[in-house]
């Protein structure tokens, strides 16, 4: 059909671009992919093998802004639910109100991500317990479509799992 070469290979490459504009995914850095606020899915510990759910069931939100900064709040999944209500920055609060607010945990962090080694640095600057101000944590990170898995690098933790899921909003 096609005799001049030079036709062919103009043909060849105009249907390589065509089919490389139609068919190519815009594939994502994972700096970009990280940015978002994710919403806690499972937190699960590694007991011989086995993945369970970890302290009863745990709740919470990681938010990386993209520009470096990250704040992370877990809690128990009944937290919320805690009667007595009580008034915050009061010194008059009871016993079972102090041991509940052990439940939660928070802190704001600076992040880095190491993409070489899929791994993301938290050095925090605020925590809701003093001895962890300045502190820096080490998470390997994966991605699975919409979830986000991080694993502490730390061995104290290192068999924990936490799969986060990006909020659509």
């Amino acid at each position: 059909m096609f005799k001049n070469p030079r036709v062919m290979i103009l043909l060849g490459i105009m249907t390589l671009a065509i089919y490389m504009i139609v068919f190519k995914k815009e594939s994502k850095s994972d700096h970009q992919k990280i940015k978002g606020l994710w919403t806690l899915n499972s937190m699960a510990i590694n007991n011989n093998s086995k993945w369970q759910e970890w302290n009863g069931g745990m709740a919470g939100y990681l938010l990386y802004d993209g520009d470096g900064n990250c704040a992370l709040h877990l809690y128990t999944k009944d937290y919320k639910n805690f009667k007595p209500e009580f008034d915050s920055f009061t010194s008059t609060i009871g016993d079972s109100a102090l041991k509940h607010l052990t439940n939660s945990y928070n802190y704001m962090a600076q992040y880095s991500l190491d993409t070489a080694k899929k791994v993301i640095y938290h050095t925090r600057i605020s925590h809701n317990n003093p001895k962890e101000f300045g502190k820096t944590v080490t998470r390997k990170y994966s991605f699975k479509g919409d979830t986000l898995i991080l694993v502490p690098a730390e061995e104290e933790n290192a068999s924990l799992r936490l799969k986060w899921v990006r909020n659509k909003n």
